[in-house]
């Protein structure tokens, strides 16, 4: 078991990649960091465009879609989409396989009522009883 795997397992922390790039997709290098335990990826416009930018992995799809007449806007947003589309596919074995959460305990206090597990998730308000 690897750290990562063992953070989320005995902690409930689900360490994610601050880094989605195309190539991570393309060599393997995304589907080796899940399975050693990271459980999501961060997207957002600015690792993206960082992403395009910094890789020639983009410029064929770009290109074809501009040619057949996409604007560069679409043509993004179509490059974007598969990128995220292919992280999903990824990670969907992650979803899949998520265990349960142990049941919570809960105590009862004068003024407030906490839950807590011996794992995940960590503590949280419990519901309010039904008296």
């Amino acid at each position: 078991m690897t750290k990562l795997q063992r953070l989320y397992q005995e902690q409930g922390q689900s360490p994610w990649l601050d880094n989605l790039t195309r190539g991570y997709l393309r060599d393997g290098t995304l589907g080796r960091l899940v399975a050693d335990g990271i459980r999501g990826v961060t997207a957002n416009p600015t690792i993206l465009a960082k992403a395009i930018e910094g890789s020639d992995a983009y410029d064929r799809q770009f290109a074809t879609l501009v040619a057949q007449g996409r604007p560069v806007a679409d043509a993004y947003w179509d490059l974007v989409v598969d990128d995220i589309a292919g992280a999903l596919g990824v990670l969907r074995p992650t979803i899949d396989t998520k265990p349960s959460p142990p049941p919570a305990s809960c105590t009862s206090a004068s003024t407030s009522r906490t839950c807590s597990s011996r794992s995940r998730p960590p503590p949280r308000a419990c519901p309010p009883s039904r008296r």
